[in-house]
């Protein structure tokens, strides 16, 4: 998948901000029900604790299928090691 078009790897990168941006919002969602009883300050606290996991899980996906390397690195030719 490292040869793929700069198209091509464009749209992955715009479908994986999508898929993070519902993803957060879905987060929130399931935090707010979930976290009934807890401080406001709290649940900001756990969704962002959650919202990081869900990244640095993704990273690790697209790094796993792109050879060491996010959508991002491809796209903008850096890393961040």
């Amino acid at each position: 998948m490292v040869g793929m078009n700069v198209n091509k790897q464009v749209q992955i990168h715009n479908s994986t901000h999508l898929q993070s941006a519902n993803l957060s919002k879905e987060t929130r969602q399931q935090t707010n029900s979930v976290s009934v009883n807890l401080k406001k300050s709290e649940q900001k606290k756990a969704t962002v604790e959650i919202r990081f996991l869900a990244l640095s899980w993704l990273d690790e996906f697209e790094k796993n299928v792109f050879d060491g390397k996010t959508i991002d690195d491809l796209i903008h030719g850096s890393t961040y090691e």
